[in-house]
């Protein structure tokens, strides 16, 4: 039976136009973005810093003070060394000490004796170091100055005392002093008057709560009244004209220090472990980030778990004065320009604080233009600054530990905007092209025409990779291999277009940098290379039941990643039928009815 090539017309796939048939079909290939798994850089980690200073000890400097001083003071051995006059004797004689009898000197003559024991026994001045203060803060160089060193303990260990006593003396001593001095202070002031004989002053003072220097004075001593030259002194049988002067002290608690301390740093930001990109996984998906260069965080992320969040926590200090505490992300920006910071005065109490960075923007504060950077980061950069408060303080010589600590936490980062260097493979898109019209055995193609139109979003290099494969009724395939870079938009938001257009002389590539644009920025014929290469006319030539497109889009270089932009595609492939006939048939759209025959 013959048929009219008419026929053959589906008006689906096979089509004609005019004295023209060809086969005509067309789809899409699936739609790919990127999600936020993309431009989550998962940094969740925390890095902390620690500093322990020992405190000083007392012991290493001091391991107690006692000081005694008693004295008996002679002044009847002083009168008889003299030649004293004893008028009462008969004839006078010199003075005897002591006596069987009463004795008579005159008033000069003790007023003689009285200025002599003043002036080798009336006043004695003892300085005594006790420390050295400077090796107390020997590893604390922010202590500029020690105003004085506070005693502690109780009275009994601590203390200064002096005793006075008119054992025998004619006439009274007139006053006694007993004086404790550091520095310009005096801790302890003992005074007397008109000490009879037999009298006696004890007094004690505690040193406890006393401000010590590293040296500590004594100035102790006595006057004897004074008589009138022509007075009578009667001195009484045997007595022997003594006094005593005792002092003592003891000093075995040093408890604090009141110091000056000048403002000073703890810390060098240095001494701090980066939080570089290659510490964490920076890999999403099959995603690996090898260079940030910035970008602005996604908004409304989530907060459990956490993203977005940078915080310090544990942040305290046990140093006995203020520390002034501040910490710069100099890599997130807020919308005035103000990069994160986080201060605080600390104490013993531990001190944490986040920001939620949702529509920060994320910059190397080292480039010359982070706007259009060029210059990749590889860890954050973080200016840590730890510094002693000026002021005057006390402080415990307990030797102590005196600890500073820093934690910094960095939940996942997930951006909305990304400019990085990437190796990022998309997951394969398998697509299968039906509607292949079958029952052209004999027949091959002159002419293929298959066209892929390719749309793209993602402001980053990005390579296509399309793997066709036409696989025949006996299961023969013949593969044909596109490999091609996508026109990459200047500006977020803008699409670019590309055309692959597969034919018997290989590919054309032809790149818009707008969808709307008239004309390609770019256009390059990839050549079938003399017959080595499959064309998509060798694949029609199979006479395929079947069409598969794999499709794999990588990205590899430096650009911008935007949250949900997209790469998609469709094809179109046209085969005017230039016809080269060999023995044909034709299995026709329209079928025709065969009458039974007979069986027989």
């Amino acid at each position: 039976e013959w048929y009219p090539l008419s026929n053959i017309v589906d008006d689906s796939v096979i089509q004609s136009s005019g004295d023209s048939i060809f086969v005509e079909f067309d789809g899409e290939l699936p739609k790919d973005s990127i999600n936020a798994d993309y431009l989550q850089i998962p940094l969740e980690m925390s890095v902390g810093f620690a500093d322990t200073t020992v405190g000083p000890s007392a012991d290493d400097i001091f391991s107690g003070y006692t000081f005694t001083l008693s004295d008996t003071i002679p002044i009847g051995e002083t009168m008889e060394s003299m030649s004293v006059i004893n008028w009462a004797a008969i004839p006078p004689a010199s003075v005897q000490i002591p006596s069987a009898s009463e004795q008579k000197i005159d008033g000069l003559s003790w007023n003689l004796v009285a200025d002599a024991i003043e002036q080798t026994l009336g006043q004695t001045e003892l300085d005594t170091t006790l420390f050295d203060s400077d090796e107390l803060f020997a590893e604390t160089p922010f202590i500029s100055e020690i105003i004085g060193i506070y005693i502690g303990g109780d009275a009994g260990d601590n203390y200064y005392q002096s005793v006075f006593e008119n054992i025998d003396l004619p006439i009274n001593i007139d006053s006694t002093w007993a004086l404790l001095l550091s520095g310009v202070d005096t801790l302890a002031a003992h005074d007397t008057t008109s000490l009879t004989a037999g009298d006696s002053q004890d007094k004690s003072t505690s040193l406890v709560d006393q401000a010590l220097g590293e040296t500590i004075g004594f100035n102790f001593g006595f006057t004897l009244q004074r008589v009138a030259d022509e007075d009578t002194v009667i001195i009484p049988a045997g007595d022997e004209l003594n006094m005593l002067m005792g002092i003592s002290m003891g000093i075995q608690d040093l408890d604090y220090a009141r110091v000056v301390v000048t403002e000073a740093s703890l810390m060098d930001p240095n001494d701090m472990e980066p939080i570089s990109f290659d510490q964490a996984s920076v890999e999403a998906e099959d995603c690996t980030v090898s260079g940030v260069y910035g970008g602005s965080f996604a908004e409304g992320t989530s907060n459990v778990p956490k993203v977005n969040v940078i915080g310090v926590s544990d942040v305290f200090s046990t140093f006995p004065f203020g520390i002034n505490f501040g910490i710069e992300f100099e890599n997130f920006v807020d919308t005035d320009d103000s990069s994160l910071t986080f201060e605080h005065t600390l104490d013993a109490t531990p001190w944490e604080d986040e920001q939620k960075l949702d529509g920060w923007l994320f910059i190397n504060p080292d480039d010359p233009d982070p706007q259009n950077p060029t210059i990749p980061l590889d860890s954050l950069m973080i200016i840590p600054t730890v510094t002693t408060e000026a002021g005057t303080v006390d402080v415990n010589l307990d030797g102590s530990e005196w600890i500073f600590s820093l934690g910094v936490n960095v939940n996942p980062l997930e951006f909305g905007s990304l400019m990085a260097d990437l190796d990022c493979a998309f997951p394969p898109q398998t697509q299968e092209i039906d509607d292949i019209p079958q029952g052209f055995t004999g027949m091959s193609f002159g002419e293929v025409i298959l066209e892929f139109t390719m749309y793209n979003q993602i402001r980053l290099p990005l390579s296509l990779n399309l793997d066709l494969i036409g696989i025949g009724t006996t299961g023969d395939s013949v593969e044909v291999i596109v490999d091609a870079d996508l026109g990459i938009p200047a500006v977020a938001g803008d699409t670019s277009k590309t055309i692959l257009q597969l034919s018997s002389i290989g590919t054309v590539v032809r790149v818009y940098d707008n969808i709307n644009d008239s004309l390609p920025s770019f256009a390059d014929t990839i050549s079938a290379a003399g017959g080595e290469t499959n064309t998509i006319v060798d694949l029609m030539a199979l006479n395929p039941s079947q069409m598969i497109v794999d499709a794999t889009a990588g990205i590899e270089g430096v650009g911008s990643l935007d949250q949900n932009a997209a790469f998609w595609g469709v094809y179109h492939l046209i085969a005017p039928f230039s016809v080269i006939m060999d023995t044909i048939t034709f299995v026709p759209v329209t079928s025709t009815p065969v009458t039974e025959m007979d069986h027989e």
